[in-house]
């Protein structure tokens, strides 16, 4: 789960709820004004088994980020109201324990993660449609053969990524 602190002072956070006979699954996203009163709380069917990253993005709304039970990523595009604009899937590598999304400064995304020996990074724009992708092996990147997930990507001021992991021999 992911908990995003918002422009208006509020807080959106998502997660996944199971019901206890596993016969409900969907993703829940809650909005809280400033005052944490619950603007709205909103469920998804999805094939999503975690989100565990949300940002708000800059024209409004939110993305959200997890993987899917194909091992696949996927991404949720939500307006202001948490309505659904659009959902992808992206075949871009094995699932990754802790996939996360930055809004880039050209309004596109960059979303990074990883498992044990793999690290992927692809971008998307606007409307969800893939610009690149990468995949990266611990040799690949300098190390030994096995890759943490990473942390977070930062945006450099010239355009470029800053992507902060770990690797060993």
């Amino acid at each position: 789960s992911s908990v995003e602190a918002l422009e208006d002072g509020g807080y959106a956070f998502c997660g996944r709820y199971d019901d206890t006979d596993a016969s409900e699954r969907y993703l829940l996203l809650v909005k809280l004004d400033a005052a944490g009163d619950t603007v709205f709380v909103n469920r998804y069917d999805s094939t999503f088994v975690t989100a565990p990253d949300l940002i708000e993005v800059s024209t409004g709304g939110f993305l959200l980020v997890g993987h899917s039970f194909e091992l696949d990523y996927m991404v949720m595009r939500l307006d202001a109201a948490g309505d659904m604009i659009w959902s992808r899937r992206y075949d871009v590598s094995n699932m990754s324990n802790n996939p996360s999304v930055i809004e880039c400064i050209d309004g596109n995304f960059f979303i990074s993660g990883g498992t044990s020996f793999i690290t992927s990074m692809f971008k998307i724009d606007t409307s969800g449609d893939l610009l690149w992708d990468g995949r990266y092996k611990g040799n690949d990147l300098g190390g030994g053969i096995n890759v943490q997930p990473m942390n977070k990507a930062q945006q450099t001021s010239d355009g470029g990524l800053i992507i902060p992991g770990s690797s060993f021999n």
